[in-house]
């Protein structure tokens, strides 16, 4: 089933104002894909798209020229839908989350993951013994507000 221009105009109003969680928005892979599903009409061609993500990202011209190219063989449901699976259709062009491996970000990382492995097992521990969904949920609710007032949090739900 082919879409009439009106349908396309109404899905990329409906989208244009989607917005990443905070802790993706910054990343050139997310940037990506917030680009090729809210701005390409604003493209007039493939070098002005090239360009831009050449300054926005770290991904090579060549990759993303690739991606430019096979994201108009795409249906167009596809193009405008943050459900896709745009993660996996950009690996196959290479077009991949970088992993920090060293200095702060990593150790913060690696400390997150601890806790992640923590909150874990406790849950798997108590999962028989007590009503844990109630408990974890009430934990989340209680560790978002303590970040808040950090001055943390962003757009995340619970």
């Amino acid at each position: 089933m082919a879409l009439t221009k009106k349908q396309i105009m109404e899905m990329n109003k409906k989208w244009r104002n989607y917005r990443l969680d905070e802790s993706t928005r910054g990343s050139d892979l997310y940037f990506v894909i917030d680009q090729l599903v809210n701005s390409m009409e604003f493209y007039s061609t493939e070098r002005s798209w090239l360009k831009h993500m050449g300054k926005e990202t770290e991904y090579p011209s060549q990759q993303l020229k690739k991606v430019y190219k096979a994201y108009y063989k795409l249906s167009s449901q596809k193009r405008s839908s943050m459900s896709f699976n745009w993660e996996k259709w950009l690996g196959k062009f290479g077009i991949k989350e970088s992993v920090i491996n060293e200095g702060p970000d990593a150790d913060l990382y690696k400390a997150f993951t601890k806790v992640k492995k923590d909150i874990y097992n406790i849950l798997k521990k108590y999962e028989k013994k007590s009503d844990t969904n109630v408990g974890f949920y009430t934990f989340m609710s209680e560790l978002k507000e303590m970040i808040k007032k950090m001055g943390y949090a962003g757009s995340w739900r619970l």
